[in-house]
């Protein structure tokens, strides 16, 4: 296991952008935090001594995520104009919004745990519902934001209730003081909810967005659910086309929706090549009414890679695997999380490298190696040099 004596420059200059906001104690816990996460899988407070020359109290490492006053407005902040000091975003900032479950089945005393909707094996699970945020980039998706929701039910006495959407609402409208999004991608969890599309539209965000197929939707005066409209579609209404080794086909058509009014709506079908036939209906929603089908569908797409983002920060970066029970803490586990990925993407640009954000992790554990080689070798080197010295003085025999 690694023994750090001195940061390596490759992730110094990124942590230094934080000093100014933390104290400096405050700093080197942070410091700490962030290079044990990616240098250690099974990372947690506990193990962070571990991977350290000089020693800390654990409890002083516990601290720094429970209690120490540091402002995570003020971190986050200087989080996005790091971002915004290097080129990594382009010219049209898509962002995705999506939501994912850190299952906890055996820690019902972590504060803020519930049961929530688990997507992927459609039943209810034990855990965290975390709402998350990125931006789309050429490495992949961007995180911005990892925000827990907790179910009423659970909601702590210090604690307000929030729902998702409005959760998503506050942390889009944070994000885009800082980091100007023009379009904002999302599923039918929060495509569905009107209020949300419009406070995006408020702030002069596009929103392509997909729907469930129960949403009314009004075509030459006839008000109808989607799917209603899509059993009267014909073969010919559809366009056929290839987005790299997929084929869809698609149907665009304008109309109106209650207090959102102009909407464009788009119903894409994959094709299955197992079942040899057109797969099921797929309904998205934008206010981008000039742009084709295939530009509204290729948008959409453009949110599928957040869910790798919740993937690789699950498997490498402790997004799942924490075991904190002070909500406070896991509120902060989670923003390191997120500053931890943001560092190694942007490495991961600045050196043109094509990686992953496991391979980044063991290349950023290799640099601690050889810091803390050549760091043994130097302390060494001057000890001889004294002990030559005084030898040749005569102070020693």
């Amino acid at each position: 296991m690694t023994n750090i004596l001195s940061l390596p420059e490759e992730i110094s200059e990124y942590l230094s952008f934080f000093q100014l906001v933390y104290t400096k104690p405050q700093f080197e816990r942070f410091s700490e935090h962030i290079l044990s996460m990616i240098i250690d899988p099974k990372y947690t407070s506990n193990r962070i001594n571990k991977h350290f020359f000089h020693k800390v109290n654990q409890s002083t490492s516990n601290r720094f995520l429970t209690e120490s006053p540091w402002d995570e407005n003020e971190v986050e902040i200087k989080m996005f104009h790091l971002v915004n000091s290097y080129d990594i975003l382009p010219k049209l900032r898509i962002g995705a919004l999506d939501d994912t479950l850190s299952h906890k089945k055996y820690a019902k005393k972590m504060e803020g745990v519930g049961k929530h909707h688990d997507h992927l094996n459609n039943t209810f699970s034990y855990g965290h519902d975390i709402v998350s945020l990125g931006i789309h980039t050429e490495q992949g998706c961007l995180p911005l934001a990892l925000k827990p929701y907790v179910r009423k039910e659970n909601i702590l006495p210090t604690m307000e209730f929030r729902t998702k959407n409005q959760i998503a609402d506050e942390a889009i409208r944070h994000i885009h003081q800082s980091i100007p999004l023009d379009i904002m991608t999302m599923d039918s969890w929060y495509g569905n909810n009107t209020k949300l599309l419009l406070a995006l539209k408020s702030q002069r965000i596009s929103y392509v967005a997909a729907i469930k197929s129960n949403r009314n939707f009004t075509i030459n005066w006839k008000k109808q659910f989607v799917r209603e409209y899509f059993r009267t579609l014909k073969d010919k209404n559809f366009t056929i086309v290839n987005i790299k080794t997929s084929k869809f086909r698609l149907h665009k058509i304008k109309g109106f929706m209650s207090k959102l009014r102009d909407v464009t709506l788009l119903i894409s079908q994959m094709w299955d090549r197992e079942e040899d036939n057109w797969g099921e209906p797929f309904y998205i929603i934008t206010d981008l009414h000039n742009k084709s089908a295939i530009d509204i569908l290729q948008l959409y797409l453009k949110r599928n890679p957040i869910e790798g983002f919740h993937r690789e920060a699950k498997q490498h970066l402790n997004m799942e695997s924490y075991k904190l029970r002070n909500y406070k803490g896991i509120v902060r586990n989670l923003f390191l999380v997120v500053i931890t990925y943001v560092i190694l993407m942007l490495m991961m640009f600045n050196k043109k490298m094509k990686s992953t954000i496991g391979g980044m992790c063991e290349y950023v554990n290799k640099c601690c190696e050889t810091v803390s080689f050549h760091t043994v070798i130097n302390i060494d080197r001057e000890l001889i040099l004294q002990g030559d010295i005084q030898e040749n003085l005569g102070l020693v025999a």
